[in-house]
């Protein structure tokens, strides 16, 4: 599992166009069984843009470019999973332990990621 925090950079702001919907639907059928992101229900699902839903401008982000450049690095049959957690426009304080909600959100999440039987990488 590889957790995606920090602000609207990492949450995605990117118009969701035809050619980023072109760029889910060239996912193989191999990168879409092995590239998958938690629900907020607590639920793997194939990774598509956008991961993130912290705001209505929500779009395309890093977070499955990120995944499908080290795919090739993992063992034959690897999953990755993804945790978005980022919030835009959130100040530095709000992501500092032991207090701030978003790094008590991102701390959930990980917990949620490794009862649905996900291992933390990054």
């Amino acid at each position: 599992m590889f957790l995606l925090a920090g602000q609207s950079n990492m949450a995605g702001r990117g118009l969701i166009d035809d050619l980023s919907k072109e760029s889910d639907t060239e996912l193989s059928d191999e990168e879409s069984d092995r590239i998958c992101v938690l629900s907020r229900e607590g639920e793997w699902r194939p990774a598509r843009h956008p991961l993130h839903d912290d705001k209505p401008t929500a779009g395309v982000g890093p977070g499955l470019a990120f995944a499908r450049s080290i795919l090739d690095f993992l063992p034959e049959g690897a999953r990755i999973g993804l945790l978005p957690c980022a919030m835009g426009n959130s100040p530095i304080e709000r992501w500092q332990s032991p207090n701030g909600d978003l790094f008590r959100v991102a701390f959930q999440r990980v917990q949620d990621g490794r009862a649905a039987g996900g291992i933390l990488r990054g």
